[in-house]
């Protein structure tokens, strides 16, 4: 029998002055009680529902061939604090960004903003049976072109998302709708609009490290799907040493595979980018803390 193996320690949260920490107080209170609820989405682009209230059954679903995730982890590693979900996430960002240099690449050039949801883990209540999570936001910079600096300003998105009370404060306000006396349908189409801001969302879960066999039968790959009311969808699997990108869009929109057989190339293009720095890839005086 083999012993099985610790789980790896998180990543430690970074340290930020009262200044940063006020700041992001700020920033959480706008984001949960303005933009959340005041200010409009995304612009329409190729890939958003074009209705959310509305959305359309049919979808297109298609399955990326795996990235080595020792290839993502010595990438993670010329980057100070990076993580393998930071590469992953610039992976996506370039896939969408090459995507869109194919299709519209007035997207591009007006700088577009393009929203993606990701989960946030909060703790379990006692009486809680499952996950506990809470949507949070990543602004995806498809406009810039240098792959580094797309997955520094990924990185330091995330860490203000790790140290920033916009998640619990979420999660609260989310509570009290749900208690409140406003209507099942009222608190499903308030839902539909705030995820119709957003034009995506990125999930990822961690499968096997070693191949598995089903009926005798070895698993060659796995796929990661959650029908959503959005326009895209990409989940990230981990399994056997590898990441595999499975894709959902709409049908009426375009073909998933379109978006898939891009996923290789753009990992390819942050790998090369990055090793060619000799040391470790500095920060850009854009991708600042807070």
């Amino acid at each position: 029998d083999k012993t099985p193996t610790a789980p790896q320690s998180r990543r430690p949260r970074p340290s930020i002055g009262w200044f940063a920490t006020a700041k992001l107080c700020c920033k959480a209170f706008w984001n949960v009680f303005v933009r959340d609820m005041l200010l409009p989405g995304d612009p329409m682009n190729g890939l958003k529902m074009r209705d959310h209230r509305r959305p359309t059954i049919r979808r297109s679903l298609a399955s990326s061939a795996g990235l080595s995730l020792a290839s993502i982890k010595e990438v993670a590693a010329k980057y100070e604090g990076a993580s393998v979900n930071d590469v992953i996430a610039a992976v996506a960002c370039l896939t969408i960004r090459a995507y869109f240099e194919r299709n519209d690449p007035s997207v591009l050039a007006r700088q577009q903003r393009f929203t993606a949801t990701i989960t946030i883990a909060m703790p379990p209540s006692d009486d809680q049976i499952g996950n506990n999570f809470v949507p949070g936001y990543l602004k995806l910079p498809i406009h810039m072109s240098d792959p580094c600096e797309v997955l520094w300003d990924l990185k330091v998105q995330g860490d203000n998302l790790k140290l920033s009370p916009e998640a619990p404060l979420r999660s609260k306000v989310l509570q009290l709708a749900t208690d409140s006396a406003l209507s099942k349908r009222r608190l499903v189409l308030q839902s539909l609009d705030s995820y119709g801001k957003v034009t995506a969302v990125l999930s990822n879960v961690m499968g096997p490290q070693e191949l598995v066999h089903l009926g005798g039968q070895a698993i060659s790959d796995m796929s990661f799907f959650v029908l959503l009311p959005l326009g895209l969808y990409i989940g990230i699997v981990s399994y056997n040493k590898e990441v595999f990108c499975g894709v959902s869009v709409c049908a009426e929109r375009d073909r998933a595979e379109r978006i898939t057989a891009l996923w290789g190339r753009a990992f390819e293009q942050l790998r090369e980018s990055t090793m060619a720095h000799s040391g470790m890839v500095p920060k850009p005086p854009s991708a600042r803390c807070c």
